[in-house]
């Protein structure tokens, strides 16, 4: 019929009940993961974590993010502290805390676009220190070079980013944006 069954087997001791629990949960949100957000974000966000609590805080973060105004985006910024909190090593809290940090001046949201960007840095810095392989730590990386007027650093994050995450819309918008800035536009 063409679909295809399969099943995995758990065998643990009755002690390891809960992290069982935990792992099934994670297997059955990855497999459905294209329904909570992007399936290619998804999976970006997933990466560098097996801790479910701070994995569920980081895709509602994802999703509040994505509405672009402030009280969503304060409660956003929340969750990655929790989720940062949970686990510490897990870069995709502090990426979307960058991305914050650089709307948050974008928008009109703060007092002082200087600490802005400056907070925006440090965390797109330690997202990248967790995971190299951070798209979005990239792409944040890309935006504040680009707003710097630093050309070659803002093409070559974005372009780390791109070979990351090479369908992903904001990847390819950010980098063809430190393209285009940078006067190399037939190549954006």
């Amino acid at each position: 019929t063409g679909k295809h069954l399969w099943a995995e087997r758990y065998d643990r001791t009755l002690k390891d009940i809960f992290a069982l629990q935990d792992e099934i949960t994670m297997k059955v949100i990855e497999g459905l993961r294209i329904r909570i957000v992007d399936g290619d974000r998804a999976r970006s966000l997933s990466k560098g974590t097996e801790n479910l609590d701070a994995y569920l805080k980081i895709l509602k973060a994802a999703e509040l993010y994505q509405h672009f105004n402030k009280d969503d985006i304060a409660i956003a910024r929340q969750l990655c502290h929790e989720a940062s909190a949970l686990d510490p090593n897990y870069s995709s809290p502090y990426s979307i805390l960058a991305f914050s940090y650089i709307d948050a001046c974008h928008f009109g949201w703060t007092k002082s676009c200087p600490e802005s960007y400056k907070q925006a840095f440090e965390f797109a810095q330690k997202a990248l220190s967790l995971n190299d392989s951070d798209a979005w730590a990239h792409l944040a990386m890309s935006t504040l070079y680009r707003m710097q007027k630093q050309c070659d650093k803002s093409i070559s994050e974005g372009a780390k980013a791109v070979a990351l995450y090479p369908n992903g819309a904001d990847a390819n918008m950010i980098y063809s944006l430190a393209l285009s800035d940078c006067t190399r536009h037939e190549e954006a």
